[in-house]
């Protein structure tokens, strides 16, 4: 499980966008149900005090994924969630991380 948040979604391979997707929607169920599966993931414990954050990456993958001709919902929103105010990885880290894969990420 990956959010690549530091990476800006139209620099995405399709494979990559539509898990980051997956992820994201998975991220929010655990969180917002307290389910107890990924519920230690780093990418949950990220996230769990900084939903805002969340939601807006979510909503730029829908983004991006309605301009390639995707039709995503989007998740709710709350006035209250706080935002991210930390992230383990820079965006240098990031984008080093993501190339060392084979697929056509930041290709754009």
């Amino acid at each position: 499980m990956r959010v690549w948040d530091k990476i800006k979604p139209y620099r995405l391979c399709r494979k990559h966008l539509l898990a980051e997707h997956r992820e994201t929607l998975c991220i929010w169920s655990v969180i917002t149900n307290n389910k107890k599966g990924y519920s230690k993931h780093p990418e949950t414990v990220r996230f769990r005090d900084n939903l805002n954050a969340l939601v807006y990456r979510h909503s730029k993958l829908v983004f991006e994924a309605t301009r390639r001709g995707y039709h995503f919902k989007d998740l709710p929103n709350s006035d209250d969630i706080p935002m991210l105010n930390k992230m383990p990885e820079s965006w240098d880290d990031q984008e080093k991380s993501l190339s060392a894969k084979d697929c056509d990420c930041l290709k754009n």
